[in-house]
């Protein structure tokens, strides 16, 4: 059986990877690939399932105005979540 732990390293697996994301995406200002790659299974979908098993709840405001706004809307959100709740699983 998993912990909440082992879950919450996980969770954090996932927004190093959606970080690394955002920063490839100023360098090569490719912002509708980073918005392909963080709405999709391995980053939100991921995240989401990760933070239901941990019952908690997640929600973000979505600008929906542009890639780069709604990629940043995201991964600005999960990394503040993530930094919050870090104390509790620890």
């Amino acid at each position: 059986m998993i912990d909440s732990q082992d879950i919450f390293k996980q969770l954090e697996m996932v927004n190093l990877n959606a970080q690394k994301i955002v920063e490839t995406a100023r360098q090569q200002n490719d912002w509708r690939t980073a918005f392909d790659l963080v709405f999709s299974t391995p980053v939100s979908r991921t995240a989401s399932s990760l933070i239901a098993r941990l019952n908690l709840e997640f929600d973000y405001y979505d600008p929906d105005t542009s890639y780069e706004e709604d990629v940043l809307a995201y991964t600005t959100a999960l990394n503040t979540f993530v930094e919050e709740k870090r104390p509790f699983f620890q």
